[in-house]
């Protein structure tokens, strides 16, 4: 993992954390009668502005490492935080481990969709697939709507396939 994720990582728990003890301190108090349901709403309206501005700054810092794609993913993935963290603890990673990961997390066609994009502006370098494999993944997604778990296991299948004709020759 590069300093720069573990540095953010440590940043926003440490954030997160301080937010939800002033969070719960104010449910508290509100709770112990101490103070009033609109004060106690500001309370926690602050501390959630300032949890957001200091995890908004840790996740602009990435934007220092030298990895293209680790940029990359800080410009174009935040509305997908819990994924893009994934990906950026998982680095320096292959496009194929990162395969295997949303393979592994199920996730769904936002993980193809942001490894094209992230392959047009020059932040990965796709493998090159026969034009028969490329085929094949594509009828899979869009004609059988397979989800990217089944078309690795459809893949995997075929590949088996291919190598037990190939022994048998």
């Amino acid at each position: 993992m590069y300093a720069e994720v573990e540095q953010y990582i440590a940043t926003a728990e440490a954030v997160r954390s301080t937010y939800s003890e002033q969070y719960r301190a104010a449910r508290n108090k509100y709770n112990a009668r101490e103070i009033g349901y609109d004060e106690m709403r500001t309370s926690q309206d602050a501390e959630q502005r300032i949890w957001q501005v200091a995890t908004n700054e840790a996740w602009n810092a990435l934007k220092a490492c030298s990895d293209p794609l680790v940029s990359w993913i800080v410009d174009n993935c935040k509305d997908h935080q819990s994924q893009a963290t994934a990906v950026l603890e998982a680095l320096p990673a292959t496009v194929e481990e990162l395969d295997r990961l949303a393979e592994d997390e199920n996730w769904c066609q936002i993980w193809d969709n942001f490894r094209a994009r992230a392959a047009e502006d020059g932040a990965i370098v796709l493998p090159q697939l026969s034009t028969a494999r490329e085929a094949l993944i594509r009828w899979a997604q869009f004609s059988e709507e397979l989800d990217r778990s089944e078309v690795a296991e459809l893949l995997r299948l075929v590949d088996a396939v291919v190598a037990e004709e190939g022994a048998s020759k």
